[in-house]
């Protein structure tokens, strides 16, 4: 037997190892005597050690949740008898640990996260994009904002006739199914190439329209789009609420974002009361109308179109791009290109 310097040699403490995972059960009896005897403190302690020795059993987690009950800790007591009936516990004390927690005050028994529902997958052809368009209810709303930007005042309310929207922007596996049926040449990609589950960007307003008439839908109007991002909410600042959300949304006041998201994505993503996503960040989305600075001074009350004329059309929604301000995101922003023209951060959304 080796020695170790001062004498102790190697095997004993090797032994004490040994013994100290067996005292697993002599640990459980301990405890259990302390908690009889009302030493609480005591057993609670030993129970953590019972946890730390064998993590993945249940009987420590039971009695450390059992003590706790008895102090009148039940957000402990019920952290504790949950984490052990999620390990298997034998049927005896399966049926013990299942009596304790209904002792539980409701509010404090902890309760899973109800898990989001999955969004559907992202639409890469026309078919599925058609197939997962939304129904938008006819209805009354206060279009523009009083705070922002002189071109989206004055507030005023705008019905609509009922119409469908598309759930997400048009994707670029979309948007390659148009250009094959039509002999097209796809733009330049962007910086981080084509990626087929991602809004379609450097497409112009022209290119947009003629992908909407070849699959016999249309782009929104500028109304449209408004009514559909407020969600079925009276005049929300943003499509989720009144207070900006980094969370919720493609783009960051935080960092900048380098390219796009896919449009059927688990985070950063706000699903509003139509199930319409992506009404704010990831891309801007051309609209059919002619940009006017000062159409809402005449625009009419019922499905108002836009100017008759004008030289740029509108975008609505922000994009991953922008970041430096939360204005963008506003349900009332508005933006406006040359319809000849299209850029990183813009697409689009079809309508019917």
């Amino acid at each position: 037997m080796s020695e170790e310097p001062g004498g102790f040699s190697r095997m004993p403490f090797l032994v004490t190892i040994v013994q100290a995972v067996e005292s697993f059960p002599a640990l459980l009896k301990r405890i259990e005597q302390l908690a009889v005897a009302g030493k609480l403190d005591a057993a609670a302690s030993e129970a953590r050690k019972a946890i730390a020795l064998q993590p993945s059993a249940p009987e420590g987690h039971y009695w450390l949740g059992r003590i706790a009950l008895k102090q009148g800790k039940t957000e402990e007591a019920g952290a504790s008898l949950t984490k052990a009936s999620a390990l298997k516990p034998a049927p005896a004390l399966a049926k013990t640990i299942t009596e304790l927690l209904a002792k539980l005050p409701k509010e404090t028994t902890p309760k899973p996260e109800p898990a989001k529902p999955a969004l559907p997958p992202s639409p890469l052809t026309i078919a599925e994009y058609k197939a997962q368009l939304v129904a938008i209810p006819a209805g009354s709303f206060l279009m523009g904002s009083p705070d922002t930007a002189p071109d989206r005042k004055p507030v005023h309310k705008v019905t609509l006739a009922a119409f469908k929207l598309g759930r997400t922007p048009v994707t670029v596996g979309m948007f390659q199914e148009f250009c094959k049926a039509t002999n097209r040449k796809m733009p330049d990609p962007p910086a981080w190439g084509w990626i087929p589950d991602h809004p379609m960007v450097n497409v112009s307003w022209t290119e947009a329209k003629a992908m909407a008439d070849w699959a016999s839908l249309r782009l929104p109007t500028e109304a449209e789009w408004e009514y559909a991002a407020q969600g079925d909410q009276p005049s929300p600042i943003f499509p989720w609420g009144d207070v900006y959300k980094d969370e919720l949304v493609w783009s960051s006041m935080k960092e900048q974002r380098d390219k796009t998201a896919p449009v059927s994505r688990s985070t950063n993503i706000f699903v509003n009361a139509y199930g319409l996503t992506d009404m704010a960040g990831n891309v801007f989305q051309w609209c059919a109308d002619w940009y006017g600075a000062d159409y809402y001074t005449s625009s009419p009350d019922e499905n108002p179109q836009g100017p008759e004329k004008g030289t740029d059309r509108i975008l609505r929604g922000a994009s991953w791009y922008s970041y430096t301000t939360s204005t963008s995101h506003r349900v009332a922003g508005r933006a406006w290109s040359f319809p000849g023209k299209g850029g990183d951060s813009d697409g689009f959304r079809l309508a019917q």
